[in-house]
């Protein structure tokens, strides 16, 4: 039972907890944004580059002025974005290098950072965003969908960053949009494997207001079956090592504070507990129930990790929850496996194998 109870509170806390704080309003701040530049750092885009350049600088045109930025990291992805207004190209070193490349070209009041493969809607977005950083937002993001992804998920994560953003600020942004003003902008490290993270914990950490604005939303497909398990491994042991590191800085703020009841405990202690309280709840069950009970837990898991929400045993939710409490697990299996070996993390850590798009 106190599995269960310690799991749950992995998903309720983070939408209770902004409620024990004032809601916050922000006047007017600064005159009119003039310029929006929005940069895409993009590596192996060839065939979804070219679509992106002409959406952003069709919405950039209807608010009235900006330029697309996009920095490749191969010559098939830059030769696509021939109709970008400033293209660089350079060798792949990681997505942080490349949006402090693209951000140094930039020239407007604000900057939006973006993915080739995502859309931005509604198209009055850039509206959008001068209005949130005009009465004091100082970074701001958008909520995230995944075509044929897992849409309880991303429906949970909707209503969780919106409670916290009318309350504490909301620090769990997503890559796919940032937008800040360029001289709020601070370089990236470029061994960071969470770029949006770390942008968002440095803005808050200097006093800026972090946001999910409720209207703006990006759509991209899901990633192929052959990189989601890695990635989602991947991001996940990036923002718990960040969160790590910078524990003091968030401890000291309420959106700091909310970020690690909504990422860190849902990541270890919320998931630890799952699998406690399904041990626990399957050791009551009668002994001809328990391996089949566990053969479909283990089946659910496998079909995540391949990639697939069917299976034979399970509902796709079903199957999507069980694998997303594995993810933890495999972070740290191979966080124990490295010390026990004594393996430094690799100088390229921040590198992925990558699927072409």
């Amino acid at each position: 039972m106190l599995g269960g109870a310690a799991h749950a509170a992995g998903l309720v806390l983070p939408a209770v907890f902004p409620l024990a704080h004032a809601r916050t309003e922000h006047g007017p701040s600064c005159g009119p944004v003039q310029t929006i530049d929005v940069v895409i750092a993009a590596y192996l885009e060839s065939t979804v580059i070219g679509a992106a350049v002409r959406r952003l600088r069709r919405d950039l045109a209807r608010y009235g002025g900006g330029r697309v930025v996009v920095v490749a990291s191969d010559r098939a992805t830059f030769d696509a974005a021939h109709e970008a207004d400033v293209r660089l190209l350079q060798p792949r070193s990681g997505k942080a290098s490349a949006i402090n490349a693209g951000v140094e070209t930039c020239s407007a009041d604000v900057v939006v950072l973006t993915d080739a493969n995502c859309e931005i809607r509604p198209e009055n977005w850039p509206d959008l965003v001068r209005e949130a950083l005009c009465r004091g937002v100082g970074l701001l993001s958008a909520n995230k969908t995944e075509e044929a992804g897992e849409g309880l998920y991303w429906r949970y994560e909707r209503t969780v960053k919106q409670l916290a953003s009318h309350r504490t600020g909301c620090l769990a942004v997503v890559g796919e949009f940032l937008a800040l003003r360029r001289r709020d902008f601070r370089r990236i490290p470029t061994t960071a494997v969470n770029d949006d993270l770390w942008l968002a914990i440095d803005v808050g950490a200097r006093g800026g207001r972090v946001e999910t604005h409720p209207a703006i939303v990006t759509t991209e497909p899901a990633a192929p079956p052959e990189e989601q398990w890695g990635r989602r491994t991947r991001i996940m042991a990036g923002q718990l090592e960040l969160m790590r590191q910078q524990r003091g800085q968030l401890l000291r703020t309420a959106a700091g504070r909310h970020l690690l009841v909504h990422k860190w405990y849902r990541s270890t202690v919320g998931a630890g507990a799952f699998w406690v309280a399904t041990a626990a709840a399957t050791a009551l069950l009668p002994a001809p129930l328990r391996l089949p009970v566990l053969g479909s837990l283990a089946s659910a898991v496998r079909d995540y990790r391949a990639g697939t929400r069917r299976s034979r045993f399970l509902p796709s939710s079903a199957v999507s929850y069980a694998g997303m409490q594995a993810v933890p697990l495999e972070v740290a299996r191979q966080r124990v496996l490295r010390g026990l070996r004594r393996v430094p993390e690799p100088a390229q850590h921040h590198l992925w194998r990558k699927v072409t798009r």
